[in-house]
């Protein structure tokens, strides 16, 4: 996508809207866990060794975050909690790999 073009932000600012309303669902999902709540549709889960690991989805697809890592670890549900919100934070920095997971269930809605 040209960085210049007039469409560009009617493209990115819903994708981005829609990214971190995800994840503040997710966020919520983890509060009802932690509650004890059955909680269907989430992407964390705890190993046997009690860290917390989550998967970050987007259009159904793995959203990469750096360096090919798409899952974050936590040892506190408190710190993935942070985590989501830091990557909420930096939802611009992301844009292209929104773009790349969009792309595969709607490959003509980006251009």
């Amino acid at each position: 996508m040209n960085a210049t073009s007039p469409i560009l932000p009617a493209l990115i600012l819903p994708r981005r809207n829609r990214f971190i309303e995800g994840i503040e669902q997710q966020i919520l999902n983890i509060g009802l866990f932690q509650e004890g709540a059955l909680v269907s549709h989430k992407h964390f889960w705890i190993d046997e060794s009690a860290a917390i690991y989550f998967q970050l989805y987007f259009f159904d697809q793995r959203v990469e975050l750096k360096n090919g890592d798409d899952i974050l670890e936590a040892s506190t549900f408190d710190d993935l909690v942070e985590q989501l919100d830091q990557i909420k934070i930096i939802a611009g920095g992301l844009d292209d790999a929104l773009a790349a997971c969009e792309s595969v269930v709607k490959p003509h809605s980006c251009g």
